[in-house]
């Protein structure tokens, strides 16, 4: 197994979303983020109207870091701090392979 490789067969992610989901190309998503570099999309996707699901790997981590929009800045946020700013957003287990993908979403502390 590749680490973080979307899980193949996965229905889990369009269910929240209502439709189905695969990778976007960098030129589909540049419109949705126009205040982002090319590749630089923060992983905040309420802040632009957008659902997200986020993989259970950084549930446990102790700092998360990701970029802001450029790929000069970086956000660095403790373990509280990225549960406060993600505890609306579902999570789950959404990469490695298909065995270990969880079936259901929950919410960071449920």
């Amino acid at each position: 197994m590749r680490p973080y490789e979307l899980c193949r067969g996965n229905t889990l992610i369009h269910k929240p979303l209502g439709q189905p989901v695969s990778l976007a190309l960098e030129e589909e998503i540049a419109p949705l983020f126009p205040d982002c570099q090319p590749g630089a999309v923060p992983p905040v996707g309420g802040a632009y109207g957008l659902c997200a699901v986020i993989d259970d790997s950084l549930e446990n981590q102790p700092e998360v870091y990701f970029e802001a929009g450029d790929h000069q800045t970086l956000v660095h946020l403790t373990h509280d701090g990225f549960h406060r700013l993600m505890r609306t957003v579902p999570h789950a287990r959404i990469s490695g392979d298909g065995e270990s993908c969880r079936s259901e979403l929950h919410y960071f502390g449920a």
